[in-house]
């Protein structure tokens, strides 16, 4: 099953969409089972990723640098 989910999540060539995409899924999957504090740590995790790749973008960095 983890490597089926691989696949798909990073089948389009970028990965870290398909990062940010298995970070959703799973803080949705984990909020709805009531485990909500593992539920806001993955949200952190998210929003630091996004803006990571919003700063490296800003900069003219590749989005994946530091990663």
């Amino acid at each position: 099953m983890k490597s089926a989910l691989e696949i798909v999540a990073f089948s389009r060539g970028c990965d870290l969409m398909g990062i940010l995409n298995l970070l959703e899924v799973t803080r949705d999957a984990l909020d709805r089972n009531g485990h909500t504090l593992a539920a806001a740590h993955l949200d952190m995790a998210f929003i630091a990723l996004a803006a990571e790749t919003n700063d490296n973008q800003a900069d003219g960095n590749d989005a994946l640098s530091g990663i």
